[in-house]
Protein backbone atom coordinates (compact mmCIF):
# COMPACT_ATOMS: atom_id res chain seq x y z
CA UNK A 1 0.00 0.00 0.00
CA UNK A 2 1.22 3.56 -1.00
CA UNK A 3 -0.08 6.87 0.80
CA UNK A 4 1.06 10.12 0.11
CA UNK A 5 -0.14 13.24 1.87
CA UNK A 6 0.83 16.57 1.20
CA UNK A 7 0.93 19.14 4.21
CA UNK A 8 1.08 23.25 3.40
CA UNK A 9 1.94 25.41 6.52
CA UNK A 10 0.62 28.76 6.30
CA UNK A 11 3.35 31.22 7.08
CA UNK A 12 3.46 34.45 5.02
CA UNK A 13 2.68 32.88 1.89
CA UNK A 14 -0.29 32.82 0.49
CA UNK A 15 -0.48 31.02 -3.01
CA UNK A 16 2.40 27.89 -3.58
CA UNK A 17 2.74 25.95 -6.66
CA UNK A 18 4.55 22.18 -5.74
CA UNK A 19 6.31 21.34 -8.44
CA UNK A 20 5.97 17.92 -9.84
CA UNK A 21 8.40 15.23 -8.80
CA UNK A 22 9.29 11.50 -7.89
CA UNK A 23 9.05 11.25 -3.95
CA UNK A 24 11.34 8.30 -2.19
CA UNK A 25 9.00 6.29 -0.07
CA UNK A 26 9.74 6.24 3.60
CA UNK A 27 10.68 9.79 3.29
CA UNK A 28 10.00 12.57 5.76
CA UNK A 29 11.14 15.86 4.44
CA UNK A 30 10.37 19.46 5.24
CA UNK A 31 10.69 21.75 2.03
CA UNK A 32 10.22 25.89 2.44
CA UNK A 33 6.44 25.63 4.08
CA UNK A 34 5.51 22.12 2.62
CA UNK A 35 5.98 18.68 4.88
CA UNK A 36 5.79 15.31 2.62
CA UNK A 37 4.89 12.34 4.44
CA UNK A 38 5.52 9.30 2.47
CA UNK A 39 4.87 5.46 3.88
CA UNK A 40 5.09 2.10 2.14
CA UNK A 41 4.60 -0.87 3.94
CA UNK A 42 4.61 -5.04 3.15
CA UNK A 43 2.46 -7.91 4.80
CA UNK A 44 5.57 -9.42 6.63
CA UNK A 45 6.67 -9.53 10.14
CA UNK A 46 9.63 -10.84 12.02
CA UNK A 47 10.86 -11.53 15.27
CA UNK A 48 13.66 -9.99 16.96
CA UNK A 49 16.90 -11.72 18.23
CA UNK A 50 17.24 -12.09 21.77
CA UNK A 51 20.27 -10.42 22.89
CA UNK A 52 20.78 -12.37 25.95
CA UNK A 53 20.68 -15.53 23.59
CA UNK A 54 23.07 -14.77 21.10
CA UNK A 55 21.81 -14.21 17.67
CA UNK A 56 18.92 -16.83 18.28
CA UNK A 57 15.15 -15.91 17.39
CA UNK A 58 12.54 -16.13 20.40
CA UNK A 59 9.49 -15.69 20.14
CA UNK A 60 9.35 -13.08 22.47
CA UNK A 61 11.82 -10.41 24.71
CA UNK A 62 12.34 -10.90 28.27
CA UNK A 63 10.03 -7.91 29.54
CA UNK A 64 12.84 -7.57 31.64
CA UNK A 65 15.50 -6.48 29.19
CA UNK A 66 13.63 -3.57 28.13
CA UNK A 67 14.81 -0.58 29.39
CA UNK A 68 12.52 1.99 27.00
CA UNK A 69 8.64 1.52 26.44
CA UNK A 70 6.23 3.43 24.44
CA UNK A 71 2.45 3.36 25.52
CA UNK A 72 0.52 4.78 22.88
CA UNK A 73 -2.91 5.89 23.18
CA UNK A 74 -5.58 6.78 19.81
CA UNK A 75 -8.01 9.35 20.65
CA UNK A 76 -10.78 10.82 18.98
CA UNK A 77 -9.63 14.71 18.50
CA UNK A 78 -13.48 15.65 18.68
CA UNK A 79 -14.70 13.73 21.61
CA UNK A 80 -11.30 13.13 23.52
CA UNK A 81 -12.64 9.14 23.92
CA UNK A 82 -10.27 6.43 23.40
CA UNK A 83 -10.90 5.01 19.86
CA UNK A 84 -12.30 1.58 20.02
CA UNK A 85 -12.59 0.22 16.25
CA UNK A 86 -15.80 -1.78 15.44
CA UNK A 87 -15.65 -5.54 15.59
CA UNK A 88 -14.62 -5.91 11.82
CA UNK A 89 -12.33 -3.38 11.72
CA UNK A 90 -8.45 -2.26 13.03
CA UNK A 91 -7.08 0.38 13.78
CA UNK A 92 -3.96 0.49 12.11
CA UNK A 93 -0.12 1.54 13.04
CA UNK A 94 2.93 1.88 10.82
CA UNK A 95 6.72 2.71 11.97
CA UNK A 96 8.69 4.63 10.24
CA UNK A 97 11.74 6.58 9.96
CA UNK A 98 15.35 6.40 10.56
CA UNK A 99 15.02 4.17 13.35
CA UNK A 100 12.19 2.55 13.15
CA UNK A 101 14.32 -0.70 13.21
CA UNK A 102 14.53 -0.24 16.82
CA UNK A 103 10.89 -0.49 17.69
CA UNK A 104 8.83 -3.41 18.44
CA UNK A 105 5.92 -4.74 20.22
CA UNK A 106 6.61 -6.27 23.58
CA UNK A 107 6.45 -9.50 22.47
CA UNK A 108 9.40 -8.95 20.11
CA UNK A 109 7.52 -8.78 17.31
CA UNK A 110 8.14 -6.02 14.17
CA UNK A 111 6.06 -5.74 11.66
CA UNK A 112 5.29 -3.88 9.03
CA UNK A 113 1.53 -2.75 10.14
CA UNK A 114 -0.06 -3.26 13.72
CA UNK A 115 -3.77 -4.03 14.23
CA UNK A 116 -5.35 -2.56 17.39
CA UNK A 117 -8.80 -2.69 18.79
CA UNK A 118 -8.57 -2.01 21.63
CA UNK A 119 -7.20 1.84 21.62
CA UNK A 120 -3.66 1.10 22.40
CA UNK A 121 -0.87 -0.10 22.07
CA UNK A 122 2.79 -0.92 23.37
CA UNK A 123 5.95 -0.66 21.99
CA UNK A 124 9.69 -1.26 23.00
CA UNK A 125 13.16 -0.22 22.01
CA UNK A 126 15.24 -3.30 21.42
CA UNK A 127 17.73 -3.70 23.73
CA UNK A 128 21.05 -3.72 21.70
CA UNK A 129 23.52 -0.75 21.84
CA UNK A 130 22.82 0.54 18.60
CA UNK A 131 19.48 2.14 19.89
CA UNK A 132 19.96 3.05 23.32
CA UNK A 133 18.68 7.20 22.71
CA UNK A 134 20.73 10.03 23.92
CA UNK A 135 20.73 13.50 23.38
CA UNK A 136 23.66 13.09 20.69
CA UNK A 137 21.99 10.01 19.25
CA UNK A 138 18.44 10.38 19.74
CA UNK A 139 16.08 7.57 18.59
CA UNK A 140 13.40 9.08 16.06
CA UNK A 141 10.40 7.77 14.42
CA UNK A 142 6.95 8.39 13.19
CA UNK A 143 3.86 6.63 13.85
CA UNK A 144 1.31 7.00 11.10
CA UNK A 145 -2.16 5.53 12.02
CA UNK A 146 -5.17 5.14 9.91
CA UNK A 147 -8.75 3.81 10.60
CA UNK A 148 -11.50 3.88 8.06
CA UNK A 149 -13.68 6.89 8.76
CA UNK A 150 -10.74 8.77 10.25
CA UNK A 151 -8.08 11.14 8.44
CA UNK A 152 -4.72 9.45 8.58
CA UNK A 153 -2.80 10.68 11.51
CA UNK A 154 0.91 10.90 11.84
CA UNK A 155 3.28 11.59 15.03
CA UNK A 156 6.36 12.17 14.89
CA UNK A 157 8.45 10.96 17.54
CA UNK A 158 12.19 11.21 19.37
CA UNK A 159 14.03 9.82 22.39
CA UNK A 160 16.71 11.15 23.65
CA UNK A 161 16.86 8.63 27.07
CA UNK A 162 15.82 5.61 28.10
CA UNK A 163 12.35 4.82 29.96
CA UNK A 164 8.92 4.88 30.26
CA UNK A 165 7.05 7.28 27.81
CA UNK A 166 3.17 7.87 27.45
CA UNK A 167 2.32 8.83 24.06
CA UNK A 168 -1.18 10.56 22.66
CA UNK A 169 -2.35 10.75 19.26
CA UNK A 170 -5.74 12.40 18.12
CA UNK A 171 -7.79 11.27 14.94
CA UNK A 172 -10.17 13.42 13.43
CA UNK A 173 -13.46 11.42 12.37
CA UNK A 174 -14.23 12.17 8.81
CA UNK A 175 -18.12 12.79 9.83
CA UNK A 176 -17.49 14.86 13.53
CA UNK A 177 -14.22 16.73 13.34
CA UNK A 178 -13.03 18.69 16.15
CA UNK A 179 -13.32 22.76 15.92
CA UNK A 180 -11.09 24.20 13.68
CA UNK A 181 -10.44 21.39 11.89
CA UNK A 182 -12.72 21.62 8.41
CA UNK A 183 -13.19 18.95 5.67
CA UNK A 184 -14.14 18.86 1.81
CA UNK A 185 -14.49 16.04 0.03
CA UNK A 186 -15.64 15.32 -4.03
CA UNK A 187 -15.94 11.74 -5.47
CA UNK A 188 -15.85 10.49 -8.58
CA UNK A 189 -14.29 13.68 -10.82
CA UNK A 190 -11.97 14.09 -13.69
CA UNK A 191 -10.75 11.01 -16.04
CA UNK A 192 -7.88 9.21 -15.72
CA UNK A 193 -6.57 7.52 -19.38
CA UNK A 194 -3.42 5.67 -18.18
CA UNK A 195 -3.36 7.52 -14.67
CA UNK A 196 -3.37 10.77 -16.85
CA UNK A 197 -5.62 13.38 -15.77
CA UNK A 198 -7.86 14.43 -18.70
CA UNK A 199 -9.66 17.71 -17.27
CA UNK A 200 -8.39 19.58 -14.16
CA UNK A 201 -10.45 18.55 -11.29
CA UNK A 202 -10.23 21.00 -7.87
CA UNK A 203 -11.28 20.76 -3.92
CA UNK A 204 -11.97 23.44 -1.95
CA UNK A 205 -13.12 23.81 2.20
CA UNK A 206 -16.82 25.68 2.41
CA UNK A 207 -15.16 28.64 2.93
CA UNK A 208 -12.36 29.05 1.01
CA UNK A 209 -9.48 28.39 3.85
CA UNK A 210 -7.48 25.79 1.36
CA UNK A 211 -7.98 24.87 -2.19
CA UNK A 212 -6.24 22.71 -4.39
CA UNK A 213 -6.14 22.30 -8.27
CA UNK A 214 -5.09 19.28 -9.95
CA UNK A 215 -4.26 20.42 -13.77
CA UNK A 216 -5.15 18.32 -16.34
CA UNK A 217 -2.67 16.48 -17.77
CA UNK A 218 -0.79 15.58 -14.61
CA UNK A 219 -0.08 11.83 -13.91
CA UNK A 220 -1.07 9.81 -10.80
CA UNK A 221 0.29 6.85 -9.59
CA UNK A 222 0.62 4.42 -6.68
CA UNK A 223 3.94 3.08 -7.59
CA UNK A 224 6.70 3.63 -10.29
CA UNK A 225 4.93 1.27 -12.82
CA UNK A 226 0.91 1.10 -11.31
CA UNK A 227 -1.19 3.94 -12.29
CA UNK A 228 -4.22 5.10 -10.78
CA UNK A 229 -7.47 4.03 -13.03
CA UNK A 230 -10.90 5.23 -13.52
CA UNK A 231 -12.15 8.98 -11.44
CA UNK A 232 -11.09 10.56 -8.48
CA UNK A 233 -11.98 11.08 -4.99
CA UNK A 234 -10.69 13.76 -3.31
CA UNK A 235 -10.43 15.19 0.63
CA UNK A 236 -8.90 18.26 1.61
CA UNK A 237 -8.30 18.72 5.18
CA UNK A 238 -7.66 22.56 6.81
CA UNK A 239 -6.38 22.85 10.19
CA UNK A 240 -6.93 26.27 11.68
CA UNK A 241 -3.73 26.69 14.01
CA UNK A 242 -6.05 29.03 16.97
CA UNK A 243 -8.07 25.70 17.73
CA UNK A 244 -6.24 24.00 20.85
CA UNK A 245 -8.24 20.71 19.50
CA UNK A 246 -7.20 21.61 15.78
CA UNK A 247 -3.82 22.21 16.80
CA UNK A 248 -3.54 18.69 19.10
CA UNK A 249 -4.44 16.58 16.16
CA UNK A 250 -2.30 18.48 13.93
CA UNK A 251 -0.37 15.78 11.30
CA UNK A 252 3.06 15.20 12.48
CA UNK A 253 2.15 17.50 15.68
CA UNK A 254 3.44 20.70 16.88
CA UNK A 255 6.41 19.57 19.26
CA UNK A 256 9.71 18.57 17.60
CA UNK A 257 13.55 18.85 18.84
CA UNK A 258 16.86 20.40 16.77
CA UNK A 259 19.92 18.40 17.08
CA UNK A 260 22.48 21.35 17.88
CA UNK A 261 26.36 21.05 19.55
CA UNK A 262 25.89 17.75 19.63
CA UNK A 263 22.75 18.41 21.96
CA UNK A 264 19.16 17.74 21.25
CA UNK A 265 16.77 20.61 22.22
CA UNK A 266 12.72 20.57 21.98
CA UNK A 267 11.03 22.97 20.48
CA UNK A 268 7.15 23.76 19.98
CA UNK A 269 6.15 25.39 16.25
CA UNK A 270 2.76 27.21 15.76
CA UNK A 271 1.81 27.31 12.28
CA UNK A 272 -0.76 29.07 11.25
CA UNK A 273 -2.40 26.77 9.53
CA UNK A 274 -2.49 23.34 7.65
CA UNK A 275 -3.86 21.60 4.94
CA UNK A 276 -3.64 18.00 3.72
CA UNK A 277 -5.20 16.05 0.71
CA UNK A 278 -5.58 12.95 0.06
CA UNK A 279 -5.83 11.83 -3.63
CA UNK A 280 -7.22 8.08 -4.27
CA UNK A 281 -8.86 6.53 -8.06
CA UNK A 282 -12.05 3.99 -8.30
CA UNK A 283 -10.65 1.68 -6.64
CA UNK A 284 -9.92 3.64 -3.48
CA UNK A 285 -6.04 3.30 -4.60
CA UNK A 286 -3.85 6.10 -2.93
CA UNK A 287 -1.37 8.71 -5.21
CA UNK A 288 1.92 8.19 -3.91
CA UNK A 289 3.24 9.57 -7.32
CA UNK A 290 2.73 12.90 -9.09
CA UNK A 291 3.87 13.29 -12.30
CA UNK A 292 4.10 15.80 -15.23
CA UNK A 293 3.04 19.03 -14.06
CA UNK A 294 2.61 21.23 -10.66
CA UNK A 295 -0.22 21.12 -8.06
CA UNK A 296 -1.78 24.79 -7.59
CA UNK A 297 -2.60 25.17 -3.88
CA UNK A 298 -4.23 27.72 -2.26
CA UNK A 299 -4.56 29.08 1.42
CA UNK A 300 -6.02 32.37 2.71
Amino acid sequence: MFGLYFYLCKVSVHKLHMMSRRYTINLTALLSAILFIIYFSFSSCKKVPDPSEGKIDKDTINFNLLKSSIFIQFFDANTNELIIPVESEALKVNIIGQSKDAVADIIGFQKSEYNIRKGTITFGLIPNAEFVPTSISPVRFTIIAQLHGYLTSTKEVTITSEGDYILKVFMVNKDNPPPGVIIARLYDVGNLVNGVLQDTASIATTNLEGKVVLPAGIRLLRSDSVELAGKLNLTLSYYNGHDDKALAAFPGGITGTVLENSSTNSGVFFPAGLLSLEITDSDWHKASIIENDSLEITMV
